[in-house]
């Protein structure tokens, strides 16, 4: 039978030892498998004392084998425990193909082994995913239905999931596992029926614990032999197939949904893979859960919040976007696929900039034979960068009419100062603003921005400050608003804000037109009645009020709370009613800002 190599002549000698001390020395090892920043997923397995194989569905590469495996010599008092894990050998399948008809039988010696032994080390250094592994148990250890363990020795393991990817070759006999279904697996004649492949009853192995020498033995019922999840298998295909279950499951060219800070959304394509000739329509259906815990500590913000994306709105060409709890594909006939879009609700997650939101999505399809979990992972975006935004004013304080007028012909008027009648039409304007990464915020008349050759992104008051960006790369690009004046004597118009841009709060501006300026209204250049002594001085306060969600906005574009923002606009225009009178013209509506440039500091 199978013998991948002759073990190390130093292995440690076997042990019988309390399953429960067993236990706690692979619960530390499974811990320590753990890369510090990803989404976890757990697995279990069920281990018998000798030989067995397993798939690996999660990378567990950060740290060496000897790092995982350093465990204490001594356990609960015990001072004869030791190390229960003597050997591990990964699977390294050749271009080839490893076998021809039996694993009895290898075509190569040590290229599709590598190898890591107890005390020795090895070829293997650590422990990668979508990979099939043998793991060599103390031949010491008592049967596990002795010890209250009918199935074997749970073991659970957790690392990072990745997209199922099975290295099948069509020359020989192949060691892969499946992610099936944890409760009431289907059996191997109905798994493989459904492929083309595999659809004969192909010669498969399985390893049941015990000696080398007695494994693996063959599976000759196949109808009654349940197709455990995670157990690698020699499987022999003639023809060649990236069969891992029924649906096929793609994710925009990645193996798992990683937003980042600023990803939209992101793609799911689940393809019905099922041979034509059985016509088996299916549908999946995708879940969120959370993450298992990080080993490290707690660095998980939360739980992506994720939204689907609907079918698109024919008369509006747009989509809306609803909280994913649990989604259900159509029905699918073989061959035939859908895509289905997620987004991230970011506008959901609140935690400070840099936080990482981390959990998985499982697939099920309707046959009930595989559950798949995805990685999902997106960061809490700064709001540091310029941003273009555009306030829609819908109302504006209406002076009445109808006043008193005394002895003297003095009148008065009626001013309204939180307007609630509409204009007639709704008016645009718009304003630049600049968040800095220490929270401050100013309103800008103009910027200039540009990036370097490393793509770093940079914002310049003056056109001047280009020239100080050291390899810049492209042309670079100029943003300015006419709502706004620039500053007094050419300067920049710099308008700082008492707070900042985000998904809640508010921030105001304050923009003062002397007497003397340019932009002042009661000001004409060649009316000798409107110079400067006969001026008045004006002064404008904006007030941006954020708000998490905008009707209209927040519930269409995906993108809101990472790099579209938006809330309430009102604006007090001081100075232009008479002084008695003691009122500013206010004008409201909304406001949308979209970030354009990343860059968190201004340069001159």
């Amino acid at each position: 039978m199978i013998h991948p190599a002759t073990p190390p002549a130093n292995r440690l000698p076997s042990r019988r030892i309390s399953a429960f001390i067993w236990l706690f020395a692979f619960v530390i090892w499974a811990s320590l498998l753990l890369p510090a920043s990803a989404q976890w997923a757990t697995e279990t397995y069920y281990l018998q004392p000798g030989w067995n194989a397993i798939w690996l569905p999660i990378d567990c590469s950060d740290r060496t084998i000897d790092t995982v495996l350093a465990v204490p010599t001594t356990v609960s008092g015990d001072p004869s425990f030791g190390p229960l894990v003597l050997e591990i050998w990964q699977w390294n399948p050749p271009s080839s193909g490893g076998f021809t008809t039996s694993p009895s039988t290898p075509s190569t010696t040590d290229v599709q082994w590598r190898q890591w032994a107890q005390g020795a080390g090895g070829s293997l250094g650590a422990l990668t995913g979508n990979a099939a592994y043998l793991i060599h148990l103390d031949d010491g250890l008592p049967p596990p239905n002795e010890v209250g363990f009918p199935m074997g020795f749970p073991v659970s393991v957790t690392g990072k999931p990745l997209l199922p990817s099975l290295p099948w070759s069509n020359s020989g006999v192949n060691l892969v596992g499946f992610q099936t279904a944890s409760s009431n697996p289907i059996d191997f004649y109905d798994f493989f029926k459904i492929c083309p492949a595999l659809a004969g009853n192909p010669n498969t192995f399985q390893y049941v614990g015990g000696p080398l020498t007695s494994n693996p033995v063959q599976v000759t019922a196949p109808s009654n032999t349940p197709v455990s999840r995670n157990q690698a298998y020699w499987v022999q295909s003639t023809t060649y197939t990236s069969y891992y279950g029924p649906i096929a499951i793609t994710i925009s060219g990645a193996s798992q949904l990683s937003y980042g800070t600023t990803t939209v959304n992101l793609s799911v394509q689940i393809k019905n893979v099922t041979d034509p000739a059985q016509n088996q329509s299916l549908t999946a259906t995708l879940s969120p859960s959370s993450s298992a815990g990080a080993p490290d500590g707690p660095d998980i913000a939360g739980d992506v919040p994720l939204m689907v994306q609907s079918a698109v709105n024919p008369t509006t060409g747009g989509y809306t976007y609803t909280p994913l709890t649990s989604y259900t594909t159509p029905s699918l006939a073989p061959g035939q696929y859908t895509t289905v879009v997620l987004a991230v609700n970011r506008a959901a997650m609140t935690a400070a900039a840099g936080s990482v939101y981390q959990s998985l999505l499982n697939v099920t399809d309707s046959l009930g034979y595989t559950s798949i979990n995805l990685g999902v992972n997106a960061t809490t975006s700064s709001y540091a960068g310029v941003w273009s935004g555009t306030a829609t004013i819908t109302n504006v304080d209406e002076v009445l009419s109808n006043g008193t007028v005394d002895a003297g012909g003095n009148g008065t008027v009626t001013v309204t100062t939180n307007p609630t009648t509409g204009v007639v039409s709704p008016f645009a304007l718009r304003f630049l603003l600049h968040q800095a990464s220490g929270g401050g915020s100013n309103l800008l008349q103009q910027v200039f921005v540009a990036n370097d050759a490393t793509n770093a992104q940079y914002a310049c008051l003056t056109e001047a400050g280009l020239s100080a960006i050291t390899n810049r790369s492209g042309p670079a690009g100029r943003l300015s608003t006419a709502f706004f004046p620039p500053g007094g004597q050419g300067q920049p118009g710099v308008y700082s804000g008492s707070g900042a841009v985000g998904l809640s709060g508010s921030s105001t501006y304050s923009i003062n037109l002397g007497a003397g300026d340019s932009t002042n209204p009661f000001l004409h250049e060649y009316h000798p009645d409107h110079q400067a002594p006969n001026s008045y001085p004006v002064t404008r306060t904006v007030t941006l009020t954020f708000q998490p969600t905008l009707t209209g906005v927040s519930d269409t574009d995906p993108s809101w709370g990472s790099t579209t923002l938006g809330g309430t606009y009102q604006e007090t225009i001081s100075g232009l009613r008479a002084a008695a009178q003691n009122a500013g013209v206010n004008v409201t509506g909304t406001f949308v800002i979209h970030r354009v440039n990343t860059a968190a500091a201004l340069q001159q």
